[in-house]
């Protein structure tokens, strides 16, 4: 139970210190993927946004000056016919609406309406019948004489976000789910060889002094694993050393044992001699004793 102990306790650590710097740049990445596509999404409608403003500016200035509707119509409506464009307006210098056109389809209540404006201008040109040499003639300034108006819906860049969040998300589970698998085998490689070099510790203070411990971790750990193997040895060699000498001692005990009891053998039969011989001197004496009283 301590060995499990010890063991979560060293692979729940190990996991934590690799994890957290693998965590950290994976959110961070993800983070970085998934916000820069989103905006990416996002200036890429605002760019042609401003781009398609512009390009329908500079078409209508002479259709603008002249008040040719039919002109201003067709190019709204080619205008019209690109993705996303909801809404076209053209309207003169003192913003009175010239020409309108509209895709109700993209004008729906669950899109939000980017509106990009451009300034229609005429400029020009007054170049003298005869200039002097070196003369290029005389510019005059631009003069606003209208202006352009698109409205792009964001219901494609909205979907575009959100199959890039989508695709954020899985990129970052994957990334979580692989740092994972990256910090269990690297704390894994690390508390190995420690599990096992604390089960053959356990087992040498549980007697088993032939337990041994797999050699196959570089360095420090392979050290370890190396000293280990050899204590067990020398603990093993150790014991049998001891038990020989306590079987030559316990051999020499019993040869002790034996001689005692051969001289308590040799002292009763020597007691029962003396016990005879003490018999027949009391007799003997005894004898003379009334032999002597009796003439």
């Amino acid at each position: 139970m301590k060995t499990m102990t010890r063991r979560g306790g060293i692979l729940l650590r190990t996991m934590v210190t690799v994890m957290v710097p693998l965590l950290a740049v994976v959110l961070a990445l993800g983070y970085h993927f998934t916000s820069a596509n989103m905006q990416d999404a996002r200036d890429r409608l605002d760019t042609r946004g401003q781009f398609m403003a512009k390009h329908l500016a500079s078409l209508s200035e002479f259709s603008v000056y002249a008040m040719n509707f039919v002109e201003l119509r067709k190019h709204a409506e080619s205008i019209l016919n690109e993705p996303d464009v909801a809404l076209v307006t053209i309207s003169d210098h003192g913003g009175n609406i010239l020409v309108t056109a509209s895709n109700e389809s993209m004008q729906s209540g669950k899109s939000n309406m980017n509106t990009f404006e451009a300034l229609v201008t005429r400029s020009g040109v007054t170049v003298d019948d005869y200039p002097d040499e070196g003369d290029t003639g005389t510019r005059t300034p631009a003069e606003v004489i209208g202006k352009i108006a698109i409205s792009l819906s964001d219901t494609t860049v909205i979907r575009k976000q959100k199959d890039i969040l989508d695709k954020g998300i899985i990129i970052t589970v994957l990334g979580l789910l692989l740092s994972f698998a990256l910090a269990f085998f690297v704390a894994r490689s690390v508390t190995s060889p420690i599990t096992r070099l604390t089960q053959t510790v356990d087992d040498l203070t549980g007697g088993h002094l032939d337990a041994r411990t797999q050699e196959s971790s570089p360095g420090e750990l392979g050290a370890l694993e190396h000293g280990i193997n050899q204590m067990a040895k020398s603990l093993e060699g150790a014991r049998e050393d001891l038990v020989i000498e306590v079987d030559n001692a316990t051999a020499a005990l019993m040869q002790t044992v034996r001689q005692l009891e051969q001289r308590n053998v040799d002292l009763d039969i020597a007691r029962e001699e003396a016990q005879r011989a003490g018999d027949a001197k009391s007799e003997f004496l005894a004898r003379m004793s009334q032999e002597i009283r009796t003439p």
